[in-house]
This record gives C-alpha cells, structure tokens and sequence, in this order.
C-alpha cells in the first residue's frame, strides 16, 4: 500500500514538473517543417519532436522522417 502511494506521488510530481515541456513541445509542433530532399512541407505531432528540442532552438533543424519521401533527414523549420 505503501508502496502505491509512493508510485502515485512520484507520478504527479512528474507529471506536474513536465507540463511546461509539454506545453512547448504542442506549440513546435504548429510550426511548418520543410524536407531537404523533396522540398515537401508538413506538420508534426508534438510527441514525435520529444529529445529533439535542443536542435529545433539552436539549429531551427529536427532529424524527421518526411511523410512524402519517408526518408528521415534534418527538415528545417519554416
């Protein structure tokens, strides 16, 4: 029981602590991003730019995989 309270607590810590992450990662994902390869530009869901935030800041890049061509490159954000 112990032990289920504990997992419980740690949960909401977390889960409260990461909000501001989360938050920005759903406004990324509104932004544009153009395939180096086909020129194709989409959108992407906010879970799939998760440990990807420190290169869209410093580079306006993300290593995705493009829904035209499937091949996974650096896409720039417009």
């Amino acid at each position: 029981m112990v032990i289920l309270i504990f997992v419980l607590i740690l949960g909401v810590f977390l889960f409260i602590k990461y909000i501001p992450n989360i938050i920005i990662y759903k406004n990324l994902s509104d932004d544009l991003f153009v395939c180096p390869n086909c020129g194709h530009s989409f959108y992407v869901k906010w879970y799939h730019l998760i440990f990807k935030l420190f290169t869209i800041y410093a580079y306006n890049q993300a290593k995705l995989r493009c829904p035209n061509c499937k091949i996974k490159d650096m896409c720039s954000k417009k």
